[in-house]
């Protein structure tokens, strides 16, 4: 009995180690690479539902996000990287710097794709339809993506606590080799 146990310990084992493997070389793929994608994101806080869409495109710490829905905030386009702009037509307004502190639905696209390219891998948890990964923020913050068997980003959850806040489905996603 004891020689199962090992056994099947030592086969766990080593497909965790395989997993985890395949989470990193995704990951170091991505960070070589300029993302594109749809995201149709909720966001609950203070008692407010947030819902909008935007197609979003990045490349190592530099991107774009235009919202495309609602049909009041199409057109309006926010830039991060060395300087985060927000713009609508000739209107250019400077923001802060995006991070984790204060975090808003307008700025969990960007940090989604932090994460993707660059984020600290917790946990993982596996099952028939693919791998949810659980990436650290801080000591109270996770970002948690869900792939597909393939590893395509399908699904993006941002937790406060242990809480749910907001969440995002993914689409249309595709990744280019940046040139050098």
């Amino acid at each position: 009995m004891a020689i199962i146990i090992l056994a099947l310990s030592l086969l766990l084992g080593g497909c965790a180690s395989r997993t985890e493997t395949r989470l990193y070389e995704n990951q170091r793929e991505l960070s070589d690479s300029v993302l594109s994608f749809s995201a149709h994101v909720l966001s609950e806080g203070d008692g407010q539902l947030w819902e909008f869409s935007a197609a979003v495109e990045a490349a190592g710490e530099e991107g774009s996000m235009s919202l495309t829905a609602p049909s009041l905030l199409q057109g309006v386009r926010l830039r991060w990287g060395s300087e985060s702009t927000l713009e609508y037509e000739d209107v250019v307004m400077a923001l802060p710097e995006l991070n984790g502190e204060g975090l808003s639905p307008a700025s969990v696209l960007p940090l989604f794709c932090e994460v993707l390219q660059r984020g600290y891998l917790l946990r993982y948890r596996q099952d028939r339809e693919g791998i949810t990964a659980f990436f650290g923020l801080d000591h109270e913050n996770e970002l948690a993506v869900r792939y597909d068997t393939a590893l395509t980003p399908q699904v993006l959850e941002y937790y406060v606590g242990g809480e749910r806040r907001m969440w995002a489905e993914i689409s249309d996603f595709t990744i280019e080799k940046r040139q050098r």
